[in-house]
């Protein structure tokens, strides 16, 4: 089976223990299967849920194609230009804030990125704006097992967890974590050992949190020199 059949097998499966949800079910995962395992890293971004009630929203079919809107074609910047920033510095090891800073809207540079990355929500069903965190840890109380089962489908390098109760959710979701040290006295950072793979596991800003890109790129650049060692492996 390919990474997204087995997506699909294990949504299909999660779906049913969801009860009455009115049809939304959002997928979510790796937009390109092949580009995501020869990526330099495999990075995941974890966030909490998204507030889209489309039935038929799907992430990866919007990072297969650069992430523009459906409606008119344009590039959606609410998200996905941090997004783009954060994969950027990860997969092309950027040193250079000018280039950290510069978030493209021709599609062929866009999919270069997005195409390599995976995005995942811990709650599968359609939140608001501003989520509900004690509903939000009870899904992820009550769909652990599916939670474990999705991240285990990746094996990722790096899991950026994006906003506030998405690092302690996945606690709550894969069970311990080793080494945890803070940056600049604001995010968590430690290293999760699976069965079969470990993680570098990063408690940092939602995307759309108004922080400034130079605040951003020194967290990140402070991230990436603490654990040179373990993610310079060369693929």
């Amino acid at each position: 089976m390919t990474l997204e059949e087995r997506e699909n097998d294990l949504f299909e499966r999660w779906k049913k223990t969801l009860g009455d949800t009115d049809g939304v079910f959002a997928k979510d995962g790796v937009a390109n299967e092949e580009r995501f395992n020869s990526a330099k890293y495999k990075v995941l971004f974890l966030a909490k849920e998204t507030n889209n009630t489309n039935k038929n929203w799907d992430t990866r079919d919007y990072l297969k194609n650069g992430v523009f809107y459906k409606r008119n074609g344009k590039p959606i910047i609410a998200t996905f230009s941090n997004i783009f920033r954060w994969s950027n510095l990860f997969l092309n090891h950027l040193t250079d804030y000018k280039e950290f800073k510069k978030v493209p809207k021709n599609k062929d540079a866009r999919v270069e990125i997005f195409s390599q990355i995976g995005m995942m929500n811990l709650k599968k069903t359609a939140g608001t704006h501003t989520t509900n965190i004690y509903e939000l840890k009870a899904f992820i109380k009550d769909d652990s097992p599916y939670i474990n089962e999705q991240i285990n489908l990746y094996k990722p390098d790096i899991i950026i967890c994006c906003g506030k109760g998405v690092y302690s959710g996945f606690k709550v979701a894969m069970g311990e974590i080793v080494e945890e040290n803070t940056i600049n006295g604001k995010f968590k950072t430690s290293k999760f050992i699976g069965v079969d793979f470990e993680t570098i596991l990063i408690d940092f800003f939602h995307p759309q949190a108004r922080v400034k890109v130079s605040e951003q790129y020194e967290l990140l650049r402070s991230i990436k020199e603490q654990y040179h060692l373990w993610i310079n492996k060369g693929k």
